[in-house]
């Protein structure tokens, strides 16, 4: 028995060495993998949201958007809608453009876009305006900021900021349908396209923005959730996996279990 547990510490530290490899190896395979789902996706200049999942009330089959999503070539066909944005050459505002993929049969519309922000303390939001040109064109937008108390319905809620949209369709209204792209210069103290990179846990799922959709005969909430680490490369990657640990972590320490690497 004595060589037994003589061995089990060396035995435990090979097997801990090989898993560690693996899972590196496994996390550089997810960062070159092509998205399993929906995704927001951080570049170097840009964020992307990409609206590919939806909640609805399955009590009412009408309520169901799978027939509105349209064929729009700017989103691709699996997308209700794509959300980017991007810094102005203006400190403390970002421009944000909406491509919307809805069928014009169904005469579904999106009501309302809402994002997250990652740190309301040292960052906000003061206007909105239509357009890309502040100086020339840029006319006001209605939109909502209220940190951790905007609802999308369906469950999805605790959300920072919320552009707000017509639900009419008349001559002085546009409502966001179709094939539109919408833009927007959002200004705010502390504002950068890196401040949307937050998400909120609904249901154990973390969700970055979500989008209203109506019109259709029913209503539902679209909404960007993060795939497996694509497209993100390795150094978001590494900023997702620290994000696990110290999640890990905290629940460790909330069940007063001791940290799993001690200082020597």
């Amino acid at each position: 028995m004595l060589p037994s547990l003589q061995l089990e510490p060396v035995f435990l530290r090979r097997l801990i060495l090989k898993c560690s490899c693996c899972a590196a190896g496994s996390a550089v395979l997810l960062a070159i993998a092509p998205p399993a789902h929906s995704i927001a996706i951080l570049g170097d200049d840009s964020l992307t949201f990409l609206f590919k999942d939806t909640r609805f009330d399955k009590s009412n089959a009408n309520n169901d958007p799978s027939l509105t999503l349209g064929e729009n070539p700017n989103t691709g066909d699996d997308s209700w809608l794509e959300a980017v944005i991007k810094n102005t050459n203006t400190t403390n505002s970002v421009i944000l453009t909406l491509d919307a993929n809805l069928t014009k049969a169904s005469a579904a519309f999106i009501s309302s876009v809402a994002f997250n922000l990652v740190d309301t303390k040292n960052s906000s939001i003061s206007s909105v305006c239509a357009g890309t040109n502040p100086e020339s064109s840029c006319v006001n937008q209605d939109f909502t900021y209220d940190p951790d108390n905007i609802n999308m319905a369906n469950g999805i809620k605790g959300l920072d900021f919320r552009l707000n949209f017509p639900t009419k369709n008349s001559p002085n209204s546009d409502r966001l349908d179709n094939y539109d792209t919408f833009s927007f210069i959002i200004t705010g103290s502390g504002l950068t396209f890196e401040s949307f990179n937050e998400d909120i846990d609904v249901d154990g799922e973390g969700i970055f923005a979500a989008a209203r959709l109506q019109g259709y005969g029913g209503s539902s909430t679209i909404y960007s959730a993060p795939g497996p680490l694509p497209i993100l490369g390795l150094a978001a990657a590494f900023r997702t996996s620290r994000r696990l640990r110290r999640r890990l972590t905290s629940a460790r320490l909330a069940s007063g279990r001791p940290p799993a690497h001690r200082p020597a």
